[in-house]
């Protein structure tokens, strides 16, 4: 079974006790501060809530799909946990600790990276791709060494006495080697071939024979051999090198490091952002509609690649899309938004088969199907327009287009209610048999009985006054 399939057969839908992101009451405002009687008086006016409480943990590994329409919170939500954005209240976990409680968020940029949505502007035109690529390296000072990592060589030797082999290995290797339990270990091979001596090593450094290359017969009478390991590059250069690595693993070619966005096709520019953010090795990426502003061809291969990824890197994604194709081909659990809040959230295919609250039904009955048998398929769109997030109505937020509103729905917001399928959870009153939603009155009948009520008041003060 693969990590996906044990990601969606886990019965709480989080996964383990310790989710690599915790979002907890996420809430992001933005002041409405244009009038100039708010600058006069300092007053922030009405706030755009964007991001209003929104709740949820993503697994190591994992694919949470985050989906809405337009303007429902989704970019700002990303952006907010990543602390592109300061957060109005609530807080974001990483790997156990607070996000917005650190003092330099340097560590945390290394192992959180995000994929912007358009390819076009999310490039420097003067940089390129080389530079576009090894930016974060340079900023981050990476690859750096470490002091309190010690150095070695594991030394294979043809040809000559081991005891009068010594293998000098440079501090700094630990740019280019990963240490295992504070060591840095290079192999090391020293041969001789006919009178000379030659050295050789298997990662990616230089290997150079210092005293003894020519004048070592093998009897051991000459004097002993000296090699000295070193990165036999600069810092740029090396990062030139990475830089070509990441190209090819994104499927570019190393031979376009000295290339510009304007040189590239669309697929090929976001390409590289994903090669950006995979510079630092990270472990978390906001992927904020990646595949959006390409072509559906292209799309399928960007996705293809970011799957191929998170399965060679353990990579874990917080997928934002509308496309919810797109959400279902590669996510391994869905939340859905609506006006900043998060009202379903479960399993794909539990979301996908028997979604469970009105906004989702809606958004997967207006997805275009291409079976025969949906030929004639009615779809009812939603009524109404998406309030405004300055002023988001009373009760549950979508009493205003939800086509089984009632009465309780405008006087109570609903809870995050449990469904039937273990890790699927919706903010509908309809998931709770003995709540008093049952009992309430359906809002266009409410509205419909006010009216008349209202007609016949206004019939019987008409009346009155023709008395007079």
């Amino acid at each position: 079974m693969s990590d996906r399939e044990r990601s969606r057969d886990a019965s709480d839908g989080t996964g383990g006790d310790h989710p690599l992101l915790e979002v907890d009451g996420l809430r992001k405002y933005f002041a409405d501060d244009d009038s100039i009687l708010d600058r006069l008086l300092g007053s922030d006016g009405r706030s755009v809530k964007a991001v209003d409480g929104v709740s949820f943990a993503i697994q190591e590994g994992e694919t949470l799909g985050l989906v809405g329409e337009s303007g429902c919170g989704k970019s700002t939500t990303g952006e907010t946990l990543l602390a592109l954005q300061d957060p109005t209240d609530g807080d974001v976990r990483f790997d156990g600790e607070s996000v917005f409680g650190r003092d330099d968020l340097t560590a945390f940029r290394r192992r959180a990276q995000v994929v912007f949505q358009d390819p076009f502007s999310s490039l420097d035109p003067r940089q390129t791709a080389g530079a576009i690529v090894t930016e974060p390296l340079v900023i981050h000072g990476l690859p750096d060494t470490d002091p309190g990592v010690r150095t070695e060589a594991d030394v294979t030797v043809e040809g000559l006495d081991p005891d009068r082999v010594e293998v000098r290995v440079g501090d700094d290797v630990d740019r280019v080697v990963e240490p295992v339990d504070g060591v840095a270990t290079v192999h090391v091979t020293v041969r001789r071939q006919g009178g000379t001596v030659s050295a050789s090593v298997a990662e990616d450094l230089t290997a150079r024979v210092v005293r003894g290359a020519d004048s070592d017969d093998g009897s051991g009478r000459g004097e002993p051999v000296v090699v000295e390991v070193s990165l036999g590059r600069s810092l740029s250069e090396i990062r030139r090198d990475r830089a070509k690595e990441l190209l090819e693993r994104v499927g570019l070619s190393a031979d376009q490091v000295d290339r510009y966005p304007h040189e590239f096709s669309g697929g090929q520019r976001q390409r590289i952002g994903i090669a950006r953010a995979l510079a630092l090795e990270p472990d978390f990426l906001v992927l904020d509609e990646p595949v959006s502003a390409l072509d559906v061809s292209v799309q399928a291969q960007i996705l293809n690649l970011l799957s191929d990824l998170q399965e060679e890197l353990g990579l874990t994604y917080l997928f934002i899309a509308h496309d919810l194709s797109v959400v279902r081909h590669i996510s391994d659990r869905v939340a859905v938004m609506y006006l900043g809040e998060i009202v379903e959230r479960g399993p794909v295919d539990a979301i996908f088969e028997d979604p469970q609250h009105p906004y989702t039904q809606a958004l997967l009955d207006s997805v275009p199907r291409a079976d025969t048998s949906e030929q004639g398929r009615r779809v009812d769109a939603l009524a109404g327009d998406v309030p405004s997030p300055r002023d988001p109505p009373a009760g549950c937020r979508f009493h205003t287009r939800c086509p089984h509103a009632r009465e309780a729905c405008r006087a109570e917001a609903p809870g995050d209610y449990e469904a039937e399928v273990p890790g699927q959870r919706a903010a509908c009153f309809r998931l709770i048999d003995d709540h008093p939603y049952w009992d309430s009155e359906p809002i266009d009948v409410a509205a419909e009985r006010a009216e008349r009520d209202r007609s016949t008041d206004d019939g019987a003060g008409d009346a009155t006054a023709d008395d007079d």
